[in-house]
């Protein structure tokens, strides 16, 4: 173990160009964020200027609308934004629900969906079916003529 640390010291040592230094007391006693004395009185530092700013650069202005133009613009996008967000959840629901309404009536007599209602709710989850999927067309519809 000796050898291995005698080859490492030398390693260390042909690392460094100086002669390894004693710390001192002194150097000890001195808290970190003093700075070093080499006995020449240190000028204070220069205070850090900001750079002059910059001018931004120019972007290709969008034609002036007047307000109420902007507005509708706006409300437009916001409104196709939305009826494109309903789609999928409109379809999902559709489907599921159809599904859910045409089992009543394939189910077995005695399979829970029949035991927990009429056919009147086997009717109304197809009625509600029939509905979300007649709103997913109409938000198709009106995002396709929105859009081209």
């Amino acid at each position: 173990m000796s050898r291995d640390a005698d080859e490492l010291a030398k390693a260390l040592e042909g690392l460094t160009d100086e002669e390894p230094t004693i710390d001192t007391s002194e150097q000890r006693r001195r808290p970190p964020s003093a700075p070093r004395s080499n006995g020449r009185r240190q000028r204070p530092a220069a205070p850090i200027e900001q750079p002059p700013s910059a001018p931004s650069p120019a972007r290709p202005s969008a034609p002036k609308l007047s307000p109420t133009a902007h507005a509708r613009v706006r409300a437009q996008s916001q409104t196709v934004e939305l009826k494109r967000t309903l789609i999928p959840p409109l379809m999902t629901m559709g489907v599921a629900l159809l599904i859910c309404g045409v089992a009543w009536f394939v189910l077995p007599d005695l399979h829970p969906l029949r035991l927990a209602g009429s056919p009147g709710l086997a009717f109304t989850l197809i009625g509600v079916a029939v509905l979300c999927l007649g709103l997913t067309v109409v938000n198709m519809l009106g995002v396709k003529k929105a859009i081209g």
